[in-house]
């Protein structure tokens, strides 16, 4: 699997007066925000193309109908953000905290995740193609009715992952740490190791009505 790394420039503006700018420009392009909180802001519909986020607080905020594009994130926190309905193309975040984030209802499409720690992070019914997760921790990760494809989890901690209604295409958990399941019927279209069919055979034998006798 392919996926398209972000095209940011070499040469960023840095941004001043961050949250002016936020309030009034509805798009932010060629940019660099680094080392400011933006916890708490709220704004409808930004637009990131072409920028650099490093160390960027967004704790709290809200910003609904987010648009990201060819965007660098790096070691930044968004515990208990909302990114309902956004969508994220050509994305690479690297050392980022995720906890209560909602994506619900949003499109990620060539988007990669580096070291992350996700935990209670909901992407419900959305769209999530071509993506990689290297090396995270999800804990509690609700990927209810969502559509995934060309997805894979390489070398992660999986805690717990909620894959009820969900739909599966070239999904790959084979390298990761995989604990407990929710909707493991919805695996159709995933791809496991021999171990991790072993691991989770007592959650298969529950979910089919299977008795096990030693």
């Amino acid at each position: 699997m392919k996926i398209v790394a972000p095209g940011v420039p070499s040469e960023l503006t840095k941004l001043q007066d961050i949250k002016t700018v936020f309030a009034e420009d509805q798009v932010i392009e060629d940019v660099l925000i680094e080392g400011v909180s933006l916890s708490n802001l709220k704004q409808k519909a930004v637009e990131i193309q072409s920028s650099r986020l490093d160390k960027v607080d967004l704790d709290n905020s809200t910003l609904e109908k987010l648009s990201l594009g060819d965007v660098s994130i790096n070691q930044s926190s968004f515990i208990a953000a909302d990114f309902s309905e956004s969508s994220w193309h050509k994305v690479s975040i690297k050392g980022s905290r995720f906890g209560g984030t909602q994506f619900q209802k949003s499109t990620l499409k060539n988007v990669q995740f580096h070291g992350c720690k996700f935990e209670l992070v909901n992407f419900r019914f959305s769209k999530c193609h071509t993506l990689l997760f290297k090396d995270c921790i999800l804990n509690d990760a609700d990927f209810y009715e969502a559509d995934l494809k060309n997805v894979i989890f390489e070398n992660c901690v999986i805690e717990k992952i909620e894959l009820s209604q969900s739909k599966l295409k070239d999904v790959d958990f084979s390298s990761s740490e995989l604990s407990i399941i929710s909707g493991i019927e919805n695996l159709k279209g995933a791809v496991i190791s021999q171990q991790q069919l072993y691991d989770l055979a007592p959650y298969i034998a529950r979910e089919f009505g299977i008795i096990v006798k030693s």
